[in-house]
């Protein structure tokens, strides 16, 4: 099935349950980071991997969203947005 044979309450389902698989698989891969090489380290890695994801992320938003705000306005807006 694709995105365009779902009905409205299934798309909204199916949104939520993507969200909640990433944010399981960043949860498991910061333990697995953690226990394979220790916290400290598994903040770093996972700072990291965020802010180089966060930038392509932004723009990525803003782009298909047409938010053209900058500062705290476009700020509040992309994290309305933001997964």
């Amino acid at each position: 099935m694709t995105l365009s044979g779902f009905n409205k309450r299934e798309l909204f389902t199916y949104l939520e349950f993507l969200l909640n698989q990433f944010r399981r698989a960043d949860g498991f891969w910061f333990l697995e980071a953690e226990y394979k090489f220790g916290y400290d380290a598994a903040i770093t890695i996972n700072e990291d991997v965020w802010d180089r994801m966060g930038r392509p992320m932004t723009r990525e938003i803003k782009q298909r969203f047409g938010i053209e705000q900058r500062g705290l306005e476009a700020f509040v807006k992309v994290m309305q947005v933001y997964p």
